[in-house]
């Protein structure tokens, strides 16, 4: 039998698991089912996204939502591969906590990416700044000698 990975589709039961199958990202309770940690995760996800989608700071805490979230669906994959819901859904979790993880890893490798153009952005004004010349004070140019043709 195969399974279309294209679009998987996802347990939508509304089961609540034991607390000790997820971690505690981000201050979440640890009471709240699996699920209901990804939903959070992604709501804290697009907020992240909405305020300052370019500031690096804001990359900082995708990385650490998207681990979080990467974390989380694995956890949800492993306990529906326990429960025998279906290779099918197992696997759809799994593919798409492959796919966070891979975002993660994007998101790690932009902000590298920002770091390294602020300094290189950094280096760039130094050295243009040391390659100008120092400013020279002009004297004030000498007036020739009229003599007598000066009307002054």
């Amino acid at each position: 039998m195969e399974t279309d990975m294209t679009n998987p589709t996802f347990p939508t039961d509304t089961q609540n698991h034991p607390a000790e199958e997820h971690p505690n990202p981000l201050g979440i309770p640890k009471d709240l089912p699996v699920h209901m940690v990804i939903k959070e995760l992604c709501g804290d996800l697009a907020r992240a996204m909405q305020y300052a989608p370019t500031d690096t700071a804001v990359l900082d805490d995708q990385v650490q939502i998207l681990n979080a979230l990467f974390n989380a669906t694995l956890a949800e994959q492993l306990n529906l591969a326990q429960q025998q819901y279906g290779e099918s859904r197992a696997q759809g979790w799994l593919e798409l906590a492959l796919k966070i993880q891979k975002q993660c890893m994007d998101t790690v490798r932009t902000r590298q990416s920002a770091a390294y153009l602020d300094r290189l952005s950094d280096l760039h004004s130094i050295k243009i700044h040391r390659a100008l010349p120092a400013a020279k004070t002009q004297k004030a140019p000498k007036t020739p000698y009229c003599g007598a043709d000066c009307n002054d």
